[in-house]
């Protein structure tokens, strides 16, 4: 419920803005435009928005793959 309700509001503020969202939980970011995956060490693993991503990116579907087990434990 939390999530749910920060993705609104940021959804409300970020409305017509550029808004840089840092955040290691999928469920915050994955409505965005552009997400940027970065590797430990620092070295772009993967852009887009989610859906490409998924299909791009093996470090992002990881773990988004890693937060759904989390949450259906």
């Amino acid at each position: 419920k939390t999530d749910v309700n920060l993705r609104q509001a940021l959804s409300q503020y970020a409305k017509d803005k550029i808004t840089l969202i840092i955040s290691q939980k999928v469920s915050i970011i994955r409505d965005a435009d552009k997400i940027l995956v970065l590797e430990d060490n620092g070295s772009v693993a993967g852009l887009g928005n989610h859906d490409t991503l998924m299909e791009t990116s093996p470090l992002y579907a990881s773990i988004v793959s890693s937060q759904l087990k989390e949450v259906s434990e």
